[in-house]
């Protein structure tokens, strides 16, 4: 039973740093566009 639930642990908190990885991948990706239409490029 213990062991179990360090297992369920484990997979939230894994999911969780998968979610905020892609997330701040996502909002780099956004800077990086707006960065790049700021600057003239990408019309």
């Amino acid at each position: 039973m213990v062991r179990r639930f360090y297992i369920w642990v484990a997979r939230i908190l894994l999911i969780l740093a998968l979610g905020q990885s892609t997330i701040r991948s996502l909002y780099g990706f956004d800077e990086g566009l707006f960065g790049l239409r700021g600057l003239g490029y990408g019309h």
